[in-house]
């Protein structure tokens, strides 16, 4: 028999899942020399995964992807703030060092000691193909060349919220034709099977080169079904996986 309380969960579950998905993209931008996808699955306690792609003009383009602690309406409810602290700061044209500097400044000292965000936000120059990005705490998106060589994207500092006034760093990368590029939050690694084995950062990169001659949609959809069957159909933990391949 459900009692009140299964009931109030059962309805904050049904806000923090509508509120995340208002706030997660509804299409992948269309972009000269690149194939670019996403995919996202919600864990049923619905997790702070997090992805975006912000126009900035002049043939360039901000991406992002984040992971809240907590879960629930909380969660939505940081990611939300995240959201809105990033197309604030990044409507300013700061760099992007500076931008993770004063977005960590408004969770140090908005959001309750222990919470945090870990946060990769790059920008994309579409015509030089270059990427200038932050890594603040996030597991490193990875890069495999089209030589089978690769990179982890791993420049930046600490998760955003932790401490007051914390250096960045920023990286450097260039996408040639062939390349392909995977962000993704710790869902999609961290997936265990049942011996409590973690999908892992190496099953991810070898996915990937079994599958780098299809799609960017098909890359997403070969690496998330991987990992389902390693850690099965319903997450634990939110999976969200961004795939950009240079064309």
């Amino acid at each position: 028999m459900e009692t009140l309380s299964d009931t109030i969960r059962d309805h904050e579950l049904a806000l923090a899942r509508r509120v995340m998905a208002g706030l997660l993209p509804r299409r992948t931008p269309v972009l000269p020399g690149f194939d670019i996808a996403g995919a996202h699955e919600t864990s049923r306690e619905v997790g702070g995964d997090y992805y975006e792609f912000i126009p900035l003009g002049d043939d360039r383009w901000g991406i992002a992807v984040a992971d809240v602690v907590g879960k629930g309406v909380a969660a939505a409810l940081l990611v939300a703030a995240v959201r809105a602290s990033l197309f604030a700061l990044v409507s300013h044209e700061l760099a992007q060092r500076v931008i993770l500097r004063r977005a960590n400044r408004f969770f140090h000292e908005s959001v309750e000691e222990g919470k945090f965000v870990t946060l990769f936000y790059s920008v994309l120059d579409v015509s030089s193909r270059r990427l200038i990005y932050v890594n603040a705490g996030h597991p490193p998106p990875v890069i495999l060349r089209h030589n089978g060589e690769v990179e982890l994207m791993e420049e930046g500092g600490v998760p955003l919220g932790l401490f007051e006034d914390p250096r960045y760093r920023e990286g450097f990368a260039r996408l040639d034709d062939g390349d392909v590029l995977a962000l993704y939050t710790d869902g999609i690694t961290e997936a265990a099977d049942a011996r409590d084995e973690p999908y892992g950062v190496d099953r991810m990169i070898a996915m990937l080169h079994r599958a780098r001659g299809r799609s960017a949609a098909d890359i997403c959809e070969a690496v998330v079904g991987d990992v389902c069957r390693h850690g099965g159909e319903q997450p634990q933990d939110d999976r969200t996986l961004v795939v950009i391949k240079a064309t």
